[in-house]
Parts: C-alpha cells; sequence; structure tokens
C-alpha cells in the first residue's frame, strides 16, 4: 500500500470474522503495524470502530514522528467508510 508521507508498506489480512472484522498488519525492521476493523451492529444501524497499533523496538520514537499523519489517515479512512456505508444502492 502506499500512502503519502509514509514508506511504501505490505499488509497481510491475519484475521477475518466475515461480516463482522478482519485484522491486518504490516512489518518493518523493529516496528510491527496492526490496524483492526470491526463493525458492530446496533439498533437501527452499526458502529464502525478502527484500531491502529504499533509495537516493537522503534514503535515509541515512530510513534511520536507520524502520530497527526496516523490519526488524520485513520479519520479520512472512517469517513469513506461511513460514506459508502451510507451510499443508497452501494
Amino acid at each position: 500500500m502506499r500512502q503519502p508521507r509514509l514508506p511504501p508498506a505490505v499488509w497481510t489480512v491475519t484475521h477475518v470474522d466475515p461480516g463482522r472484522s478482519f485484522t491486518w498488519s504490516s512489518h518493518a525492521p523493529g516496528l510491527r503495524s496492526t490496524a483492526e476493523h470491526e463493525i458492530r451492529r446496533a439498533a437501527g444501524g452499526c458502529t464502525l470502530v478502527l484500531r491502529f497499533a504499533q509495537t516493537g523496538l522503534l514503535a515509541g520514537p515512530v510513534w511520536r514522528l507520524m502520530v497527526r499523519t496516523v490519526r488524520r489517515y485513520v479519520d479520512l479512512e472512517a469517513e469513506g467508510l461511513k460514506r459508502r456505508a451510507e451510499t443508497p444502492g452501494e
């Protein structure tokens, strides 16, 4: 995957619960990034839960450098998924 201001990364799906959630992760030297996407059913609709975590020796320094960018990208992803889910006929 290529995202502006981030190095290219290969993401591997590590868990799928069809219609409910999936998790994928990416590895770099000293760093593992994991993203979870979960749909929770609720009365009258559903809620999307996005989680992002980093582990490894470089997780702290990398997070401090990238926190604003990562949060912005997660927000953009949530907005896009919401727009898609609310579009009739999609």
